[in-house]
C-alpha cells in the first residue's frame, strides 16, 4: 500500500522509487496546510493517487521513475470542481532523465487529470505565460511538460511527452522496433523531436503491424514558440534509417523534416518486405516554403511492394527554394506501382546528382532527377 507522509509542509504520496501501488485513493482533500498562504508547501507524487482536490500547495513534484508510457494519471482530482490557484513555474518532474521511449506513443505520463479543468492563475496572475510549454533535454532524450490545450487553464490534463532524438538503435543495436504485436497505430519512429533538436543516427525496423500515416527513421518537428507566439522553424535530420521487413505502412521516410528551415542529409529507406501503400522517401523536406537542402537521401528496394512512388531525396512543396542533391535509388526486387525518382524537387530549386540503379523488380517510369524549378541535372541511370 502506498505511503502518505507529512513532514512540515510536504505531503508525499508513495515511495521515492515509485514502486507500483494497488491504487491509492484518498476520500477527502489534500492540503499543504490549513492556511491560505502556501509558501513552501509541496506535494510530491510518486505513484498514482485519486483525491477530491488539492489546496494550499505552492509546489507540485511528480516522479516519473518506472512509469514511462503509463496511461493512468498520477494525480486524479474528482470533486467536480476546477483545480485552481496553482503556479505553473512550480510544477516539476523528476526521474525523466532515463525513460525508455516508445516507437509509437508520444505520452510519457499524464501528471494531473480533472474533468473540470486545471487553472494556473495565482493571485490574479497568469503564471503560464510567458513560460508556456517547459522543454527539457537530457543527453539524447527530450521531454515537454504542458497543459492539454497549451493555455493557462488546462481543459482536463497536464502531461509530459518525450522522445529520443539521437542514437536510438534499440536494445540490440540493430534498430528500435515496431512489431506485429504493436497492432495498428498512425505513426512510428525511432528518432523524433518536437522542439527542433537535430535528429540523427537513428534506426527504425518495422516487421509487422499497421501504420496508417507513416513510419520514420527520423522525424523533425518544432512546436516551440517565440515571444510573439510564432512557431520556430529550425531542426535538421542526418543519418537516419528506416527498414521495413513486414507489416503495412502508408508512407515510409528515412527522415521527414517538417520545419521550414530544416535540412535533411544522408537519410535512408530500405524496403525488403511488407507493403507500403503510399510513397517511399529516403530523405524529405515537407514543410511549406522549405528553405534548406535535401542531400544524399537514398532508397533501396529489394522486396515487398510500394503502391506509390519511390524518392531517394525529395522536396515536396511548390514554394520551397532548397535543392535536392546527391540522392539515389537502388531497386533489386519487389514491385513499385508508381514512378521512381533518384531526386525530386517540387519547388524552385534544382535536383542534381541523382542516381538510379536497377538490377531487378518491377516499376513504372524512372527519373534520375526531376524538378519543377530551374532544371534537373541527373547522372546516368546504369
Amino acid at each position: 500500500m502506498a505511503l502518505v507522509r507529512r513532514q512540515a509542509n510536504t505531503v508525499t504520496i508513495g515511495r521515492w522509487d515509485a514502486r507500483p501501488s494497488t491504487g491509492t485513493q484518498i476520500a477527502g482533500y489534500l492540503y499543504g496546510g490549513n492556511k491560505a498562504v502556501d509558501t513552501g508547501n509541496k506535494l510530491v507524487v510518486n505513484t498514482a493517487v485519486s483525491v477530491k482536490n488539492i489546496k494550499h500547495f505552492e509546489k507540485l513534484s511528480f516522479n516519473l521513475s518506472h512509469i514511462s508510457n503509463a496511461t493512468t494519471p498520477l494525480l486524479t482530482l474528482t470533486d467536480g470542481v476546477q483545480t485552481g490557484g496553482l503556479d505553473w513555474d512550480k510544477v516539476e518532474v523528476t526521474g525523466a532523465n532515463d525513460f525508455v521511449p516508445s516507437t509509437y506513443r508520444t505520452r510519457l505520463a499524464t501528471l494531473m487529470h480533472n474533468d473540470q479543468g486545471i487553472d494556473f492563475t495565482k493571485a490574479g496572475t497568469n503564471t503560464y505565460n510567458p513560460i508556456r510549454a517547459k522543454n527539457r533535454v537530457s543527453g539524447d532524450l527530450e521531454y515537454t511538460i504542458d497543459t492539454d490545450n497549451h493555455t493557462v487553464t488546462a481543459a482536463k490534463e497536464v502531461y509530459v511527452d518525450g522522445f529520443r532524438f539521437r542514437h536510438n538503435k534499440g536494445v540490440d543495436g540493430k534498430g528500435a522496433k515496431y512489431l506485429a504485436s504493436d497492432g495498428t497505430h498512425t505513426e512510428a519512429w525511432s528518432g523524433r523531436t518536437g522542439v527542433g533538436n537535430k535528429v540523427e543516427d537513428n534506426v527504425l525496423v518495422v516487421s509487422g503491424g499497421t501504420l496508417t500515416t507513416a513510419a520514420y527513421g527520423g522525424l523533425v518537428e518544432n512546436k516551440v514558440r517565440d515571444a510573439s507566439g510564432n512557431l520556430l522553424t529550425t531542426g535538421d535530420a542526418e543519418g537516419n534509417t528506416l527498414r521495413i521487413t513486414g507489416g503495412t505502412v502508408a508512407d515510409a521516410y528515412g527522415a521527414n523534416v517538417t520545419v521550414k528551415d530544416g535540412a535533411a542529409q544522408d537519410n535512408a529507406a530500405e524496403i525488403s518486405g511488407g507493403t507500403v501503400t503510399g510513397n517511399v522517401y529516403g530523405g524529405a523536406l515537407t514543410a511549406v516554403g522549405a528553405t534548406k537542402n535535401a542531400t544524399g537521401g537514398s532508397a533501396h528496394i529489394t522486396g515487398g511492394s510500394v503502391g506509390g512512388n519511390v524518392y531517394g531525396g525529395a522536396i515536396t512543396d511548390a514554394g520551397a527554394i532548397g535543392n535536392v542533391t546527391g540522392s539515389s535509388v537502388a531497386i533489386a526486387g519487389g514491385t513499385v506501382t508508381g514512378t521512381v525518382y533518384g531526386g525530386h524537387n517540387a519547388g524552385t530549386g534544382t535536383a542534381t546528382g541523382g542516381t538510379v540503379t536497377i538490377t531487378g523488380g518491377h516499376m513504372g517510369a524512372v527519373y534520375g532527377g526531376y524538378t519543377a524549378g530551374t532544371g534537373a541535372r541527373p547522372r546516368a541511370i546504369p
